[in-house]
């Protein structure tokens, strides 16, 4: 038989026999790499031996790589008060923060989505995250997507740019 390709194989082994092995974990980021909030997720090296799973310190990434991974910790950081809080207005903005969605979709079209999904998915998530406070009872075309873009759209052409 060979052997299994995943993770799970080697990290017991190396736990088991004592014999080193090296994998690339999600772990908390406990002053692990520098400029990433603590305690948000991270891929590291990580040393598995018969004292565990020992994540490796990474230190600080280059700016413009903390930047790019920053994008998406916001979406998980919205995503989870979205959770905590039962407040569906934090799905919204992640999804309005996620890069991709946010090159491919407009904002009328990610409230659009995120109302499909949660209308399809719903029965998973916390009572608060599937009612939307602010479209009344019954309404099938909220006003808050436009609302909303109309402040962006005011807001960003009276905007004073200084470099």
């Amino acid at each position: 038989m060979k052997p299994s390709r995943e993770y799970a194989s080697t990290i017991m082994n190396a736990i088991w026999t004592g014999e080193p092995s090296v994998v690339y974990g999600n772990v908390r980021n406990d002053n692990l790499i520098d400029n990433l909030p603590q305690g948000c997720c991270v891929e590291v090296a990580c040393l598995v031996d018969a004292n565990g799973i020992q994540p490796t310190k990474v230190g600080a990434l280059p700016a413009h790589l903390a930047a790019l991974m920053q994008t998406n910790i916001n979406v998980q950081t919205l995503l989870t008060q979205a959770i905590l809080t039962e407040n569906r207005d934090y799905v919204y903005y992640a999804t309005m923060m996620d890069p991709h969605t946010a090159a491919v979709l407009g904002i009328e079209e990610i409230y659009a989505l995120v109302d499909d999904l949660i209308a399809s998915h719903g029965d998973w998530l916390p009572a608060g995250c599937t009612v939307n406070p602010l479209m009344p009872p019954g309404a099938t075309n909220p006003a808050v997507p436009v609302t909303l873009y109309q402040t962006l759209k005011e807001a960003l052409a009276t905007a004073t740019w200084t470099l």
